[in-house]
């Protein structure tokens, strides 16, 4: 698709939870080919805003793919423990 300012670049961000997430930023950067891109450490009030549940602490880190215009964002819950998957 196209603007009047050139090309729509369509952006794509995606987020994913993981239970082990340095492992899981580890799997998307050696078997996918993503890039670090940097993380933070998240909690308080606006964090339960963003999620709707009370108290959450997560570590969060950014992986960027090699074509333009990718973020993968990899998030990893200590508040409130996650559920298992049945994946």
């Amino acid at each position: 698709m196209t603007t009047d300012h050139g090309p729509d670049p369509g952006v794509a961000q995606f987020a994913v939870s993981a239970s082990d997430m340095p492992r899981a930023a580890q799997l998307y950067c050696d078997v996918i080919g993503c890039l670090k891109a940097g993380g933070l450490l998240i909690w308080g009030d606006f964090l339960a805003t963003l999620q709707k549940v009370p108290d959450p602490a997560a570590a969060l880190w950014w992986l960027i793919d090699r074509q333009d215009f990718v973020q993968l964002e990899v998030w990893g819950y200590t508040r409130p423990i996650p559920r298992r998957s049945l994946i």
